[in-house]
């Protein structure tokens, strides 16, 4: 009973208007203004609350053989690809989420998307774009990815992740 009324007045609180200033370059602040939507950064309830709005991301892609992974303020789609048609699906699951972000009035940072293919084999030909307001946008494409602080390859090999791990060890013992 104590947690739901604790968790009533924090989602009130987060309902109602708040007030947010800038710090200017200069070591200034700018004037207050009224943010009449979105959450407060380094909230408690805030990760929370913004998998419960995307919670139904999940649905656009329910009658593919896509999957998707959520967390916190990431989404991941992802596919098997071993023809065309698979390219193809992965475009069109694209498309729906670039749907599904306009008409839940969440705009989609298109510099973040990046694609990676998992391979051991030759790389395969798998480009995919965004459509945003009649400008077509190509999704980067890496060859190495950082996910929940570990580096991934596309060769799954983890190279780069154990080279960065071992650069900060040595980092380390020059600072003592």
């Amino acid at each position: 009973m104590v947690l739901q009324r604790i968790f009533c007045q924090n989602l009130d609180s987060f309902s109602s208007f708040h007030n947010a200033q800038i710090l200017l370059r200069v070591m200034s602040y700018s004037d207050w203004y009224r943010v009449q939507s979105g959450i407060p950064q380094s909230s408690i309830l805030g990760p929370f609350l913004f998998l419960i709005y995307i919670n139904n991301l999940t649905s656009v892609i329910q009658d593919t053989e896509c999957r998707n992974y959520l967390h916190v303020d990431d989404a991941k789609i992802y596919r098997n690809i071993t023809d065309v048609e698979d390219v193809q699906c992965l475009q069109r699951v694209i498309e729906r989420v670039i749907k599904w972000c306009a008409e839940w009035l969440l705009p989609l940072n298109v510099d973040k998307c990046k694609g990676m293919t998992l391979t051991s084999n030759i790389a395969k030909d798998t480009s995919y774009n965004v459509n945003i307001k009649e400008s077509i946008h190509n999704i980067q494409k890496v060859d190495c990815i950082k996910d929940l602080g570990i580096l991934i390859d596309s060769q799954l090999t983890f190279k780069d992740h154990i080279q960065a791990k071992i650069n900060k060890a040595y980092s380390m013992i020059g600072l003592l």
